[in-house]
């Protein structure tokens, strides 16, 4: 297998000569993410994602370009109505808290996955509501989807409320998902878990997204999420 070591690449520098002007701004490009080492994954070992109430995780976000860090904290709530136009449908409730605010999630457990909702952003100068139609996977762990470069589409229909303007919107959403690594090695400060690696791309009223890579750890949950410059990595789990 290759190994990568986890680096930045800095484009050309375009010089000008003669003219009196500076050294043109780099190009910054991130390196692929690095292969860890195959490892045997236990998928007795729990769910992908457990959903208890108190269970706590911290992750640290890294911009790999300038590479400022800050964290965020997660915490499972109780097991509880969604309310709002989901009102009579029970599920687990996460909160996350960043240095801007924080976001409720509210998830449902199928027992053969987990998907989301209902999504209250109270983070940042600018508040939403948002409800997934019928639902979003958040990680399906089915056994036909545990299966190395399974792959599968899921659509879904997004629908979100300015909180302050009462502005309401609608979007048509696309997930295309592949099971890219069955049992690899990932360190992380939290420490080295052998996880399952996801990739999602989502089309958004038929404009393609971003691929983000994210790796589940049985029992433990995500334990790293890659998208484009952006790394988040677990630094603390409390079941």
């Amino acid at each position: 297998m290759r190994m990568f070591w986890n680096s930045v690449r800095v484009g050309p520098l375009l010089v000008i000569i003669g003219c009196g002007g500076s050294p043109a701004a780099p190009d910054f490009v991130a390196e692929p993410e690095p292969d860890g080492a195959d490892c045997t994954i236990d998928t007795a070992g729990g769910r992908l994602l457990p959903l208890a109430e108190g269970v706590q995780w911290v992750h640290v976000r890294t911009d790999l370009e300038t590479l400022a860090k800050d964290e965020k904290s997660l915490v499972v709530g109780p097991f509880m109505d969604i309310g709002g136009e989901k009102s009579g449908r029970m599920g687990h409730r996460l909160t996350t808290v960043k240095d801007n605010g924080e976001t409720v999630r509210y998830f449902e457990d199928t027992g053969n996955a987990v998907v989301e909702h209902r999504k209250q952003d109270l983070a940042g100068a600018t508040h939403h509501d948002e409800y997934f139609v019928d639902s979003k996977i958040r990680v399906d762990e089915s056994t036909e989807r545990l299966q190395l470069d399974a792959s599968y589409t899921e659509t879904y229909v997004e629908q979100s409320t300015n909180l302050t303007t009462n502005l309401a919107t609608t979007k048509d959403r696309t997930a295309e998902w592949r099971l890219r690594r069955l049992g690899e090695e990932v360190t992380v400060p939290a420490g080295t878990f052998c996880t399952v690696r996801l990739s999602r791309q989502v089309t958004t009223d038929g404009e393609v997204g971003d691929e983000k890579l994210y790796w589940y750890a049985p029992g433990v949950g995500k334990v790293k999420e890659r998208d484009g410059n952006k790394l988040e990595e677990l630094a603390s789990y409390t079941p």
